[in-house]
């Protein structure tokens, strides 16, 4: 009984929050750095080549709009600031700090590893180099017809994430009453 009245003081109840919250962030931080390598690998694939598809190639403008200025940052942001929006309505609407910021943080890194474990099988059969290309052709470094499906299956599952966070919350935390 003693044990149970520990764990429901209000000490524990701002512990909890204090927890969910920091997972919340970590999870953030975790999507900012992966979303910004995402963006340089699969936006910018020739950064770091001596080789470039030609200047006005359309695969050229898209690499150096994601290779520097707002076009680094963009995806990473639009991430952040729609999860951030989301996350918001959907505390306003629970008023349950814990339940809410867990299952956001929780859902960003599952989604993350899910990302992880559908891609590098897919980046590995797309990325072969065709025998006929070699590292002279700016294509042997990148090509976005090849990695077109990586971008698409991002795309999908973070909008997937975005539309079953705050679903989740509303239910778990009308459950929870």
């Amino acid at each position: 009984m003693q044990s149970q009245n520990r764990f429901s003081s209000p000490i524990w109840h701002h512990i909890s929050n204090v927890l969910a919250v920091g997972i919340l962030i970590f999870s953030w931080c975790a999507c900012y750095l992966w979303i910004m390598g995402l963006t340089e690998g699969w936006g910018a694939p020739w950064d770091t080549t001596s080789i470039r598809p030609p200047i006005g190639h359309w695969q050229r403008t898209i690499n150096d709009f994601f290779e520097s200025g707002i076009g680094v940052y963009l995806p990473t942001a639009l991430f952040l600031m729609t999860s951030l929006l989301l996350y918001f309505l959907t505390l306003v609407r629970t008023r349950a700090v814990r339940t809410t910021s867990l299952i956001f943080g929780i859902t960003n890194l599952a989604a993350l590893i899910t990302l992880l474990i559908i891609t590098i099988p897919i980046q590995m059969f797309l990325i072969n180099v065709p025998a006929h290309l070699t590292p002279e052709d700016w294509s042997y470094w990148g090509d976005f017809r090849r990695e077109w499906p990586l971008t698409l299956i991002a795309l999908l599952l973070f909008t997937g994430l975005f539309l079953i966070q705050p679903y989740l919350a509303h239910r778990l935390t009308r459950t929870a009453d």
